[in-house]
């Protein structure tokens, strides 16, 4: 198991991602949950900002359940 993050730093990295993944989500016109779903299935074209989406909302869902561990 990986070693175990501070909470502020996980709330460092939830607050620095989030802007971005809402910048890739006003561009698109597509909630992450859905657009990770898509993406996942392999239903979208490769594109570098749905690679860089996905690994900034996969980033996002890890430091999620590290934060309800943690509580």
């Amino acid at each position: 198991m990986n070693a175990e993050i501070p909470l502020t730093d996980i709330i460092e990295d939830l607050q620095g991602i989030e802007p971005k993944i809402l910048e890739y989500e006003k561009k698109y016109r597509l909630l992450s949950p859905y657009f990770h779903k898509l993406y996942k299935a392999g239903k979208l074209e490769e594109h570098w900002d749905f690679q860089n989406w996905a690994g900034l909302y996969e980033i996002k869902l890890d430091r999620l359940a590290e934060y309800k561990q943690g509580n």
